[in-house]
């Protein structure tokens, strides 16, 4: 088996677990008319097609396979905040601050992407502002840390502090 062909195959077991994921999540947030629910169900579907287009930069247009591929990551974490804020009745589900990460994300990776291709520092951008997102979701939950239940929140310590490590 070719190292593409496991590429593949790695792909499309994470694009079916995310769709599956979404297709549950959407279903719930249908029946319980949860906005919250409707919110995190976007990220599943966002960081999907997020993966297929990366996994096909190498037959599409550098438009669509790493600059839109690479936002809808970014957008994909963001997603996940914002159903946290609106899960918590925030009165701006979406901040300011998220347009402004996004602004900054589309200006980088169009620049790095077509105007001066730089694949390190493009990944290293990508990775630090899904750091930094990730570090702002754990400060927002950690006052709500003492409602909770002590499962909920160390499974929530321990998935972010992981997405962090796995960086």
């Amino acid at each position: 088996m070719t190292a593409a062909v496991k590429i593949d195959i790695l792909t499309l077991i994470s694009l079916i677990v995310h769709l599956t994921i979404f297709l549950t999540n959407l279903a719930l947030s249908s029946y319980r008319k949860s906005r919250p629910l409707l919110i995190f169900t976007s990220y599943f579907v966002t960081m999907a097609l997020a993966l297929y287009l990366i996994d096909r930069q190498a037959w599409l247009n550098p438009w669509l396979g790493i600059v839109v591929a690479n936002l809808l990551i970014a957008m994909s974490y963001l997603l996940l905040f914002s159903g946290l804020r609106s899960f918590y009745k925030e009165p701006q589900v979406w901040p300011k601050s998220f347009w402004i990460y996004l602004g900054f994300a589309l200006l980088t990776y169009v620049f790095l992407t077509i105007f001066s291709y730089h694949f390190l520092v493009r990944s290293l951008i990508r990775y630090g502002l899904t750091i930094i997102v990730l570090l702002q979701i754990y400060w927002y939950l950690k006052p709500h840390f003492s409602a909770m239940a002590p499962i909920s929140r160390y499974t929530l310590t321990i998935s972010i502090w992981g997405n962090i490590a796995a960086l």
